[in-house]
């Protein structure tokens, strides 16, 4: 973290040299923003589809037809807000903080005569990303403006993968973690202004944000707690990528290719807002 805080130091004092102009040119901005946001979820989403798919497997050797197929939590919304530094009217950085999200549930039903399971997978991930960025504005008309910024940022992360087994009770299992990383992301963006002091924008931001170290708990009637970890897990003729939270890597007979597990916000939003001018 110290090493994030001295990186976002740095940048600041550069841009304060970035271009050279005077006090007089400077204008202060702000900038909200809502919208799409789609993410790849990585070792989160591979590993609860191995679970599903175990559990397929599973319920298939002891004769169940299963009906059902994972869906990965890819999409969700971004919401955030940025102050801005104007130098000139080309130029400046911005300081922001955003919160963006994806969420997905996939149910699995497994039937052996009048005996049903059903098994409801839910992958949720969730990010608070604290971005410093330089922007490039060119004018494309009157009253507006194409720009480009790019940056760095420190997320704030969260996930949770919960599987549900119901039949005549229900037993859940729930995988509850958090950590966090640096990410790096650019935009391209168009905005209008309506005066000279408020505007609309619009944006598609891409970002690249994807860290292992997640530590957090893992309860089904016992709660462990340690890292998450990836592992393949070999049942002779299937082998399952899947997750697992422990305080030890996991290894053994079965087990391959185990590390700890990166969970991807990698991806694209987006979004619609306002600017304001100072």
């Amino acid at each position: 973290m110290k090493r994030i805080v001295s990186l976002f130091v740095c940048l600041g004092i550069l841009a304060l040299f970035l271009p050279s102009t005077s006090q007089a040119q400077m204008k202060f901005g702000f900038k909200a923003y809502g919208g799409l946001n789609m993410l790849n979820g990585g070792d989160l989403n591979a590993g609860a589809e191995g679970w599903f798919d175990f559990w397929d497997f599973i319920t298939t050797a002891y004769g169940y037809s299963t009906d059902g197929e994972f869906a990965a939590a890819k999409l969700g919304m971004n919401f955030g807000g940025e102050f801005l530094l104007m130098f000139n009217p080309n130029m400046g950085v911005g300081l922001g903080v955003g919160m963006l999200s994806a969420s997905k549930s996939s149910l699995m039903t497994a039937t052996a005569g009048s005996y049903v399971l059903d098994f409801d997978h839910t992958v949720k991930a969730s990010a608070i990303p604290i971005r410093l960025s330089f922007y490039y504005f060119m004018p494309a008309g009157a009253n507006m403006n194409v720009f480009f910024n790019a940056g760095a940022g420190y997320y704030l992360a969260k996930a949770n993968y919960t599987y549900v087994l119901t039949n005549s009770s229900t037993e859940t299992t729930e995988y509850d973690m958090s950590g966090g990383g640096l990410g790096f992301h650019g935009g391209l963006g168009l905005e209008y202004a309506l005066s000279p002091m408020f505007g609309i924008v619009a944006e598609l931001q891409g970002r690249f944000a994807s860290f292992a170290g997640f530590e957090g708990e893992q309860r089904n009637g016992t709660t462990y707690s340690g890292t998450l970890y990836y592992f393949e897990g070999d049942l002779g003729t299937s082998t399952f990528p899947l997750i697992t939270i422990d305080d030890t890597m996991p290894s053994g007979s079965g087990v391959s290719n185990a590390r700890e597990a990166k969970v991807d916000f990698s991806g694209f939003s987006f979004v619609v807002g306002f600017f304001v001018r100072f």
